[in-house]
């Protein structure tokens, strides 16, 4: 069941006003130490809690079902708030629940790619790459499912014609993909349609052609 938009809307600023009072300045940019991580951890539970209409001691039960429903912008914000609790909660010396919170906050971020974050220059997008750099998602994903998400990625970034990131990405998901034949594919095709661009636009965009010709055959290695 979907979530009414009079609850998503309001769930979005509450959760857009936690991660500021918890994290930013003042002035809602700047991030500060935080010198009573107990109480940021219960503010987050708290918060978090009624994301998912529950009580603080039954937020880890089964809340998949309903991360699947939320919408994408929702599971963003969510997402980058179950990051910051498993990370208070490991300095706090609770591994279990810094073990789920991440699990869970990568789950979230998954079904909120593409989103903005409150409070961010770079959305979901940026921070879901900063956590598939780290060792610590293949406890949560295996490389392909890590692949399939730097395709999601890829997708994306092509798409609003962000074409280094777009670039990053389906290379990252050749490498760790059990059988890359698809994402270079993808990739190739990325690529061959930049090159009907005219070299005044390729420079533009830092993408020069013999470059990317380099590119489409290194691709052509994997299919």
């Amino acid at each position: 069941m979907g979530i009414r938009q009079d609850f998503l809307l309001r769930m979005m600023k509450q959760l857009a006003d936690s991660y500021a009072g918890i994290f930013l300045g003042p002035d809602g940019k700047k991030s500060v130490e935080i010198t009573d991580e107990p109480g940021a951890l219960f503010e987050l539970e708290g918060v978090l809690a009624e994301v998912f209409r529950t009580r603080r001691e039954l937020l880890f039960v089964r809340p998949e079902e309903m991360i699947e429903d939320f919408d994408p912008r929702l599971a963003a914000e969510v997402g980058r708030l179950f990051l910051r609790y498993a990370e208070l909660s490991e300095s706090q010396g609770h591994p279990q629940a810094a073990e789920r919170g991440y699990e869970l906050g990568v789950l979230c971020l998954k079904n909120g790619l593409g989103c903005e974050l409150s409070h961010e220059e770079d959305g979901s997008n940026a921070l879901m790459r900063a956590v598939l750099r780290t060792r610590k998602v293949s406890t949560v994903l295996s490389k392909d499912e890590q692949a399939e998400v730097w395709r999601k990625i890829f997708e994306i970034e092509a798409r609003l014609q962000r074409y280094d990131h777009a670039e990053d990405a389906i290379f990252a998901a050749v490498a760790l993909a059990d059988d890359p034949t698809d994402h270079a594919q993808r990739g190739i095709r990325f690529y061959n349609g930049l090159l009907k661009l005219p070299d005044e636009l390729l420079e533009e965009v830092d993408m020069p052609r013999d470059e990317i010709q380099e590119a489409i055959e290194e691709l052509e290695e994997s299919v």
